[in-house]
């Protein structure tokens, strides 16, 4: 199912698929100041309990 599609972007729901590729962005400190409500990095099974 396809939310949203620009030329550049596409948005989509998550997937089970995306798991990896989510574990290593939420566990990036860099990433998490913005993306996180507490700006802390999220371990893998934090990720999993997430997705």
């Amino acid at each position: 199912m396809l939310l949203l599609e620009t030329p550049r972007l596409r948005l989509r729901p998550l997937s089970w698929d995306d798991l990896e590729d989510l574990a290593c962005l939420y566990a990036d400190p860099r990433v998490t100041r913005f993306i996180s409500t507490t700006g802390l990095p999220r371990s893998r099974e934090e990720t999993l309990c997430f997705l």
